[in-house]
């Protein structure tokens, strides 16, 4: 959905790195959340389809099938006072303090997506429609490799894939 990373990761350096390992326990604490991204331009995250610009103090909602701009222009749309106060507005269950530390730990990881679901956590550097995406899929049951729709797929460690997507 979200940026790419220019530089080549190696899944295997990012899964031991400390970044990675501090950033995976705090999103494995997560209710309720299904996506959290950090777009090209860092003062613009989404949570659960909610646009903000952390700068600006404003937000929108993700465009369908947007480009960076158009979620841009989303996300400078409406003021906010506090954003405690527009993730409860939005019924996202997660607090400022939290959000800002899983953003920081993203940064810090190079990760720009992070998608929650029952079967798994995807932890993507690479996400384009035109380029594809790439990154570590987190999943506690065993996923044979012809059963994903992923043109790489492999197993790094226990629980941890790494994956991609070639378009």
């Amino acid at each position: 959905m979200f940026g790419s990373n220019e530089k080549a990761v190696d899944s295997n350096v990012l899964l031991k790195s400390s970044e990675f390992r501090s950033l995976h326990q705090s999103v494995v604490s997560l209710d309720n959340i299904e996506n959290i991204a950090v777009l090209p331009d860092k003062n613009y995250i989404v949570i659960n389809g909610t646009v903000i610009n952390l700068a600006k103090q404003t937000f929108g909602y993700s465009p369908e099938l947007g480009f960076y701009n158009s979620y841009y222009e989303e996300g400078d749309r409406t003021p906010y006072t506090s954003l405690d106060s527009l993730l409860n507005a939005h019924s996202i269950k997660i607090d400022s303090v939290k959000a800002m530390a899983v953003i920081k730990g993203m940064k810090d990881a190079g990760i720009s997506d992070v998608g929650i679901r029952k079967e798994g956590i995807s932890y993507r550097w690479k996400v384009s429609a035109m380029y594809g995406e790439e990154g570590i899929l987190y999943s506690s049951r065993k996923i044979p490799k012809d059963s994903t729709r992923f043109d790489l797929f492999e197993n790094i460690e226990e629980d941890f894939y790494h994956f991609a997507v070639y378009n």
